[in-house]
C-alpha cells in the first residue's frame, strides 16, 4: 500500500521585485543620471573656456600688432612731429599724415588715442579713437566682452630715460593687462604683454 501524498501547505513565492529592491534600483538610476549630467556640464564648461581663450588671443595679438604699427607713424609728415600730442600714463595720443588712407581720405591728418573704456562689471574696454582732420571721432574697440583690459604707457628719450616732454620722446612702452572671467566675480589673468615702439619720426 502506498503512502498518501500530503500536500504542501505553505505558500509558494511568486517573481518580481519588492519595494525596497525598486527603490534601491531607483535611487541608483538618479545618481548614474545625476553622475553624468556633471560631467557633461562640465565638458561643455571647459569646450566654452577654450573657445573663450582663443579669442583672447586672438584680439589680444591683434591690438598689439595694430597699436605697435600706429604708434611708430606717429609724427609721420607733420612740420610739427608731436602735434595733438598727449602723453598719460593711461592714455596716449599722437597723429600722423594718413598717407595710405587706412583710416581716413589719402594724404589726412589723422589723430589717434588709445585708452581703457570703463565697462562696469563686465570689465574695461581697450578703445581706439580715431579723428580725421576735424571730423567726429571713431571709437573703435580692440579687446572687449571677456573681462578686464587695463593699459599703461612709459615715454622714453633717445638714452632711455623716462621722459614727460614731448619733444625728448623717441619711444612710447605700453603694456596690457588682460583678465578672463571665470565664473561670476573671479578674473583670471590670462594676458599681459609689454611692447616698447620706437618712433621713426
Amino acid at each position: 500500500m502506498s503512502a498518501a501524498t500530503v500536500p504542501d501547505s505553505r505558500p509558494s513565492r511568486q517573481g518580481g521585485i519588492t519595494l525596497m529592491e525598486l527603490l534601491l534600483c531607483a535611487g541608483i538610476g538618479i545618481l548614474l543620471v545625476a553622475s553624468g549630467s556633471y560631467l557633461f556640464i562640465g565638458q561643455v564648461k571647459g569646450y566654452r573656456d577654450i573657445g573663450s581663450q582663443a579669442r583672447l588671443q586672438t584680439m589680444t595679438k591683434s591690438a598689439v600688432q595694430s597699436m605697435n604699427t600706429e604708434i611708430a607713424n606717429t609724427g609721420a609728415c607733420l612740420s610739427n612731429k608731436r602735434y595733438k600730442f598727449i602723453m598719460q600714463s593711461a592714455k596716449f595720443q599722437f597723429t600722423y599724415v594718413d598717407l595710405k588712407g587706412r583710416h581716413c581720405g589719402a594724404s589726412d591728418t589723422v589723430a589717434i588715442t588709445y585708452f581703457a573704456k570703463a565697462g562696469g562689471s563686465k570689465g574695461d574696454t581697450l578703445m581706439a579713437q580715431v579723428a580725421c582732420n576735424s571730423n567726429p571721432p571713431i571709437f573703435m574697440p580692440l579687446i572687449k566682452g571677456l573681462g578686464v583690459v587695463t593699459i599703461g604707457f612709459t615715454y622714453y628719450d633717445l638714452n632711455g630715460a623716462v621722459t614727460l616732454l614731448p619733444a625728448k620722446v623717441k619711444s612710447v612702452e605700453f603694456s596690457l593687462d588682460v583678465k578672463s572671467q571665470a565664473g561670476k566675480s573671479l578674473f583670471v589673468r590670462d594676458r599681459n604683454p609689454k611692447v616698447r615702439v620706437e618712433l621713426l619720426n
